[in-house]
């Protein structure tokens, strides 16, 4: 009984350290060089499973412009973190692709849509600071396409 036990308990604890890990969170972007050059409010999540040495990242800005206008962008990254000897910094690397989206209100009833979306290739570089359970991070980003973006991003990661 005793040996049942302890095989049960192995089995919940290995099964425990493969489940993944969820990070959801809010943040702030502001397009400095591209297109847009506006301040952005989004949200990122990442995904990351204990057997593979990357991160999944999903993230959603949109941005303030024009009342005219609205533009977002959805993203969805590969991030690859870099292991450094100071355990308060968590810088990573990554790649993926966005869908931007920008369409014009032309202020008619029933209007068709005037606007155009567009995919884009993504260069990140960040890190996450690791400060009493808090998890802030800073990146920059180059998006790539019709609707060019370099945008420096802060946020706060909570895991769930």
């Amino acid at each position: 009984m005793l040996v049942l036990a302890v095989l049960f308990c192995s089995a919940v604890l290995s099964a425990r350290a493969q489940t993944p890990n969820i990070e959801i969170g809010p943040r702030l972007s502001f397009d400095l060089a591209g297109d847009i050059q506006e301040f952005a409010i989004g949200f990122d999540s990442r995904l990351s499973i204990p057997t593979l040495p990357v991160k999944f990242n999903g993230t959603f800005d949109y941005y303030f412009v024009d009342r005219n206008l609205t533009f977002y962008q959805i993203g969805f990254n590969v991030l690859v973190p870099f292991s450094i000897p100071n355990p308060a910094l968590a810088p990573y690397v990554g790649g993926g692709f966005g869908i931007s989206r920008l369409s014009v209100d032309n202020g008619r009833f029933l209007s068709f849509d005037n606007g155009i979306t567009d995919t884009g290739l993504n260069i990140i570089g960040g890190a996450i600071f690791k400060a009493s359970g808090l998890k802030p991070f800073a990146q920059a980003q180059l998006t790539i396409g019709d609707i060019d973006l370099f945008t420096i991003t802060g946020g706060l990661l909570f895991a769930l």
